[in-house]
């Protein structure tokens, strides 16, 4: 249960009315279903919308555009684009494309600022003043949170498969755990790589479920001090599997929160 990359948009100085999407410089092959509009000729527009090599960015857990809302945000979590650009489109078919931002922030706040045509991104003082490293930033406390949650729900599988809580099973339980989570975070916010996001982490997670399962079946042990190799292999299979899948579910229940609190 690995952290998860984000971007809020806040718009400013825009028309009344517009409709507004993130684009990137990949062609994707839109679900017009997924618009989040009632025009056809605007859908029709974004899916056909090419600039400078930019289309319209289609993610996983939330619609392809929104409607304007009166706070201005646009919240997007988990499958992101990376650069990114916005672009609006008002009622009068005036279309507003932002500059491309290569966001710094793991997890990045973004004002776009349409009547001066800026997107800029708001970070802390101390990223501002490292702004040209490469190194993304990401929070500490989200990533121990992902920790904390990765230990908790692994251990509620780690009861289900009847293991005694003894001090060497729990040792090894809390060291391969975080050593593993804490690389998936590192690895996965810092390495540059032209997969998608997804396919890096379902990758990511094949490894690791891999790596504990192995680590699990050579060090646990049930009551009487025995190793059991098949019993503790499954169980590292299945609690990565269920971390993950709660990882997936909990974002995509935090991304619907997000948008309803927003609007």
């Amino acid at each position: 249960m690995g952290p998860k990359p984000s971007i809020e948009v806040t718009v400013v100085n825009a028309p009344e009315d517009y409709y507004l999407a993130l684009l990137c410089d990949e062609k994707y092959d839109l679900d017009r279903n997924r618009f989040n509009i009632s025009s056809l000729l605007v859908i029709d527009f974004m899916c056909e919308f090419e600039q400078d090599g930019w289309y319209v960015f289609g993610g996983m857990t939330y619609p392809i555009a929104y409607p304007s809302n009166k706070k201005g945000i646009y919240h997007y979590t988990y499958d992101v684009p990376d650069p990114f650009r916005v672009l609006i489109v008002d009622m009068e078919n005036n279309v507003y494309v932002s500059p491309v931002l290569d966001q710094k922030g793991f997890n990045a706040r973004c004002t776009y600022d349409v009547a001066a045509g800026t997107l800029t991104e708001q970070l802390s003082l101390d990223a501002a003043a490292e702004e040209d490293s490469p190194t993304v930033i990401i929070s500490w406390k989200y990533v121990l949170f992902c920790l904390i949650m990765t230990l908790l729900i692994e251990l509620v599988i780690y009861v289900f498969f009847r293991f005694p809580f003894t001090k060497r099973n729990m040792l090894c339980f809390v060291a391969i755990n975080t050593i593993t989570n804490l690389s998936y975070s590192y690895y996965t916010v810092n390495s540059v790589s032209s997969w998608n996001f997804v396919l890096r982490c379902i990758v990511f997670e094949i490894g690791i479920a891999v790596v504990e399962a192995v680590f699990y079946a050579f060090m646990l042990r049930d009551a009487k001090g025995r190793r059991c190799a098949e019993k503790s292999f499954g169980y590292g299979v299945a609690a990565n599997f269920v971390s993950a899948a709660a990882g997936v579910i909990g974002m995509m229940i935090y991304a619907f929160v997000k948008r309803m609190f927003i609007l």
